[in-house]
């Protein structure tokens, strides 16, 4: 029991990584934005959020976009999340921007 609880805290250490990760192969793959979050409750993945600038995925197809939230999620988190969320974002000023890039 101890080994399995051990697994799921290394799991979950490096779950920044994992989100950078995932923002940096959608922005290489697909050229979007992107920003990912997470909610790990009790060792349990509930949930993953990808959030696009509408800007950038406007002509894209809501089950292109599920395919692509799966795809890349399950790629990189070993265990299942309950839910993957895809927002799309409209917004006036650009969230994907960093501070230091304005």
């Amino acid at each position: 029991m101890l080994i399995i609880g051990c697994d799921a805290v290394h799991d979950m250490s490096n779950v920044l990584e994992k989100k950078d990760l995932m923002e940096a192969e959608i922005k290489s793959k697909y050229g979007w934005q992107s920003l990912v979050g997470y909610k790990i409750d009790n060792g349990h993945l509930k949930h993953v959020s990808l959030v696009l600038d509408a800007r950038e995925i406007r002509n894209e197809t809501i089950p292109y976009l599920e395919n692509i939230a799966k795809d890349i999620t399950l790629k990189y988190f070993k265990l299942k999340p309950e839910v993957i969320y895809i927002q799309i974002a409209t917004l006036p000023d650009n969230p994907f921007k960093s501070k230091k890039d304005k």
